[in-house]
Formats: C-alpha cells, sequence, structure tokens
C-alpha cells in the first residue's frame, strides 16, 4: 500500500478537464474527469475504444442522459450503447482495473456532434451505474483493492489549463497550510455560504459540485442576489436551448469578488471556522465583447439548488473524501 497518493495529469479544453487512461489498447485516451456520474463511457467508433487482448463484450445495453454538456452550462445528451469489460489504468500510475465495465456509444442526441469532446467521459461520483444493477465503477474498485491507502480523491485544476490528479490521499505540495473540510449531505453535494468581497451574504445553500459542468448554474433568485451583491448586471436571456436564463454581466477591468464559505454558517465550528474561498478572474469569465464580461454563474428558475462546476474549481485543490464524507478545499500555490 501506498505512503503517497498516485497522482495523473490533468488538461482543459473546451473549459472542461481531461485525464490520460489506457482502457484496454487505447493508450492515453483522453477522459473528460465527471465527478457528477458514474461510469466510464466512450464515444463512438473504432479510433475511440480500442479492446484489449481480454476484453469481453457483455451483450447487454445501457442507457444514460447527461445535462449541462456544453460549454456554456447548457445543452442534454441521451445517449445509448453496449456493455463491456476490459482493464483501465490511470496513465503514469500503477492504479489498474483489470475487470472494469464500460460502455461504448452507439446512439446518441443530438446527433449533430459526438458526444464527447476528447474520447470519452469518467465518472467519479461512485453512486449507482446506469451501465448495470451489478457494476462496480472504477473509483469504488480502487477503494476495494489494495492499491490506495485512503478512499480520497484530489482534484488540483490550475488556471493556466493544467493540473493534476491524485487517488488514495492527499498531496500537501499542492498548497500552503491545511484543507477547510465541510461535511457532505450527499455524494459531492453540501453546504454553503455566498459570499461576496469576502462576506457571506446568504447562508446554507445547498451546493452539488460537479467537475464536468464547465460553469456554475444557481437558482434563479440566489444568482439575482449574487449579481445585486457585487454590483453586476443581471439580464434574462436565452441560453443556447433557448430556455431563459438569468446572466451576469461586469466590466472585465473590475471583476467582482464572488465566492463560497465552507463549511456553511450552520456546518462550521471552533475547531474547523468557515472559510471563504473566491471564483478566479479566469473562472469566472465565460465570454468577452471589449470591456464587458459575462460570467459563468446563471440564474434558471427550474433548480432548486447550486451545480457549482470546474469554474469555481480552478486555481484549488479539491478533495473528495469518501472514507470521512467530507470535501476539502485549499487554494493552490
Amino acid at each position: 500500500m501506498r505512503s503517497s497518493p498516485a497522482a495523473g495529469s490533468v488538461f482543459e479544453a473546451q473549459n472542461f478537464w481531461f485525464g490520460h487512461f489506457t482502457v484496454g489498447n487505447s493508450r492515453n485516451a483522453s477522459i473528460l474527469i465527471d465527478t457528477g456520474s458514474s461510469d466510464l463511457i466512450f464515444n463512438p467508433g473504432s479510433r475511440y475504444y480500442k479492446p484489449g487482448p481480454h476484453s469481453k463484450n457483455l451483450h447487454h445495453t445501457f442507457s444514460i442522459q447527461y445535462e449541462t454538456t456544453k460549454p456554456d452550462g447548457s445543452g442534454y445528451e441521451k445517449l445509448s450503447g453496449n456493455v463491456f469489460e476490459d482493464s483501465v489504468t490511470l496513465v503514469g500510475t500503477d492504479l489498474t482495473t483489470p475487470q472494469q465495465q464500460l460502455g461504448v456509444v452507439t446512439q446518441y442526441q443530438p446527433s449533430n456532434a459526438l458526444p464527447f469532446p476528447e474520447d470519452g467521459l469518467m465518472g467519479l461520483a461512485g453512486q449507482e451505474s446506469s451501465l448495470g444493477d451489478s457494476v462496480t465503477s472504477w473509483w469504488n474498485k480502487l477503494c476495494a483493492s489494495s492499491l490506495i491507502q485512503e478512499c480520497r480523491f484530489g482534484l488540483a485544476l490550475g488556471a493556466d489549463g493544467t493540473g493534476s490528479q491524485y487517488y488514495g490521499g492527499v498531496e500537501y505540495s499542492e498548497f500552503e497550510g491545511d484543507l477547510t473540510v465541510a461535511p457532505l449531505d450527499s455524494q459531492w453535494a453540501l453546504y454553503g455560504d455566498l459570499a461576496v468581497n469576502g462576506t457571506a451574504i446568504k447562508n446554507d445553500v445547498l451546493i452539488t459540485l460537479d467537475s464536468g459542468t464547465a460553469t456554475i448554474i444557481a437558482p434563479f433568485d440566489d444568482a439575482q442576489q449574487f449579481f445585486d451583491a457585487s454590483g453586476m448586471e443581471g439580464i434574462e436571456e436565452p441560453n443556447a436551448d433557448g430556455v431563459t436564463v438569468l446572466k451576469g454581466y461586469y466590466s472585465c477591468q473590475n471583476p467582482p469578488q464572488l465566492g463560497f464559505k465552507f463549511p456553511s454558517a450552520s456546518n462550521e465550528t471552533e475547531s474547523q471556522p468557515g472559510k471563504v474561498f473566491d471564483i478566479v478572474p479566469h473562472g469566472l469569465e465565460l465570454n468577452s465583447t471589449g470591456s464587458r464580461c459575462q460570467s459563468t454563474i446563471v440564474g434558471m428558475r427550474d433548480i432548486p439548488f447550486w451545480l457549482v462546476g470546474q469554474a469555481f474549481m480552478e486555481g484549488k485543490y479539491v478533495d473528495h473524501n469518501t472514507d470521512d464524507s467530507t470535501l476539502g478545499f485549499a487554494v493552490l500555490k
């Protein structure tokens, strides 16, 4: 059993984060890291999943639906395909599950583009699988093995588009001081406070942390409160799906200081007081026209919780601790 976590690299492309895995004979496949789902799924076509010598077609199918699939947080995908079994290894490590179930897409909607920007997607939520009732995810198999010392993984996503993923412990060299730790409400969901200029303006909002979402999606009224308190301009406009959402605009020369405080007001203790973690300027900006920037925060009327994606995770170390049912946060060096 190792004394330090196993490390693999990650990189940003099209506002999503990817790591390298070898799956069967698919060497160094670029796989989207998604803490909002649980399965390993490949794009359709023989150029993506290449079966290894011990690959098995399990002769059953799967179906799954993803949301927030576009870089602006809109979009959905309905996928179906066939289930295989093959070896899966995080490149640069000895973390291998030799008989891992995975899906290969055969049908997908919308059909005008492949489901994933690179080769496929790795789900790290460790929840119920879409591939079958008896299927165990790659992450859960690692936890049940002797390959890692602790059932926890960390994502260190740099603002420069590069970073690392760590499995089996915490890589303390990535940040100064200690992790700020908050209890989970459910898998990778917790309570936090909304903060503007380092001060909480609303306590105990439910937040789901999802590295597979590029942006930050909020309940409409919460987004309006965030925008008003920070001096941003909130405008109702259609998104790429034609759904009216609340978008936030600000001066690119003077980005607002927005963030989340963990643990939340109701969960902080004397030994673990709440700490504000701001969205870095690069993570806050979705796009710009001249000196006017659009934020990555979007308000929607049909969502009861905050869906906080990699826009917030940039510049931070985020520790996903299954053993202790916590999330930990620190600012990268």
